[in-house]
């Protein structure tokens, strides 16, 4: 059984030498933060904001991660409970509920909770939903 500190030692190694130490990882992460509130004014200012997830967003830099971005109007804010509803002025927001339960993980379901003023928004809400619906069978189809 004394092998197997060495064998832990040994993949702790090839672990830092595949995706980097835990001081470079953090360095990294850290960085990504750094850029994300420096850049964000400019973005709003532009008309939108966006995030980075997923591993590149927490430090890792594998050849085959992809790069998990999101970006949304300034105005239009994701909620993940809907007692958080009260924390906006509705009608200068466009409030989105996000819900991951019973979902596949790394999943979400959106739900436009207040209209969007934005037209390729909202239409793009309508038309996935009517999407989903179909999907699920729960679609009203017109009687000839």
């Amino acid at each position: 059984m004394h092998h197997i500190p060495r064998l832990s030692e040994a993949v702790y190694v090839g672990m830092c030498r595949y995706v980097g130490t835990p001081t470079e990882v953090r360095i990294r992460r850290e960085v990504t933060d750094t850029v994300e509130v420096m850049k964000r004014p400019v973005r709003i200012m532009r008309g939108f904001d966006r995030m980075e997830s997923g591993s590149r967003r927490e430090g890792f830099r594998l050849q085959t991660s992809d790069v998990d971005r999101m970006l949304w109007l300034p105005d239009h804010k994701v909620i993940c409970d809907l007692s958080q509803i009260g924390l906006y002025h509705i009608p200068q927001h466009t409030v989105i509920l996000m819900e991951c339960e019973d979902l596949t993980p790394g999943f979400a379901r959106l739900k436009m909770m207040t209209p969007s003023s934005d037209q390729n928004v909202a239409r793009d809400f309508n038309r996935d939903h009517k999407t989903i619906q179909e999907l699920s069978g729960n679609s009203k189809k017109p009687e000839a």
